[in-house]
């Protein structure tokens, strides 16, 4: 999952690296969590690409999201995956 720097930037990003202008953004959020040393506030944004198929970009891995389930995240993105599922 890409890191930007705040919602803001989403648009540039997706229309820089995807060569995307056409989404839309249907959640919003936040999500805490802590280790045993820190603690960390991610905020997400849950976006629909119009496009059918994205652009490749070096460093990243498109997952369908039918094998989600099945590939090895970190927890607190599980955790935001499966809220997202429900809700």
């Amino acid at each position: 999952m890409p890191e930007i720097e705040n919602f803001k930037s989403s648009s540039n990003w997706l229309k820089e690296n995807l060569n995307e202008d056409n989404y839309q953004t249907i959640k919003m959020g936040e999500h805490k969590t802590s280790f045993s040393h820190y603690k960390l506030n991610i905020y997400f944004q849950y976006i629909l690409l119009k496009s059918t198929m994205p652009r490749k970009i070096i460093n990243y891995k498109w997952i369908n999201k039918r094998n989600l389930k099945n590939t090895a995240l970190p927890s607190p993105i599980n955790k935001i995956l499966t809220s997202l599922e429900n809700g």
